[in-house]
């Protein structure tokens, strides 16, 4: 069995971030997504290779390692979200990581915080380490301000 622990907290602290958004200066600027790389990293114009903070999947392209579970069910429900569109990105701390990829949140058009609904939809694992994430210090909370699922109902 998984232990639950980490994801939990991984995910209250996506749910954090996505409620401060409104307090912290939004850039308008929107990147369409090239390609889904995996269940984790997409390649947006202008950009390159883009980490979402915070997802960690199984691998699945990864040459040196087999394709681990649930990594081709992460990579298609990610493809399947941002396929076609454009996203607008928040940084953190880090901008990049060792691998010199973008760590960042992405958002859709209408708000929906692309990172928590990874978690919350497409049972794709939690955030371990992952460089770049807030600190709690650095997160308000400003409730009220989330278009992500895990709010609808």
């Amino acid at each position: 069995m998984k232990p639950r622990f980490p994801r939990r907290w991984a995910i209250a602290g996506l749910v954090t971030i996505s409620l401060t958004v409104s307090v912290r200066a939004q850039p308008t600027t929107s990147y369409l997504v090239q390609r889904v790389v995996d269940g984790d990293t997409v390649v947006l114009d202008q950009i390159g290779t883009v980490r979402l903070i915070g997802v960690d999947t199984p691998e699945t392209v990864d040459p040196r390692k087999p394709v681990q579970a649930f990594g081709v069910e992460a990579s298609r429900f990610l493809t399947s979200m941002l396929s076609g569109k454009s996203v607008r990105l928040d940084y953190d701390h880090d901008r990049t990581d060792k691998y010199r990829r973008t760590l960042a949140y992405l958002y859709l058009p209408d708000g929906t915080f692309v990172n928590l609904d990874a978690l919350l939809n497409g049972d794709l694992g939690a955030g371990r380490g992952i460089e770049g994430q807030r600190s709690d210090e650095d997160i308000r909370i400003n409730e009220g301000n989330t278009r992500s699922k895990a709010y609808a109902g």
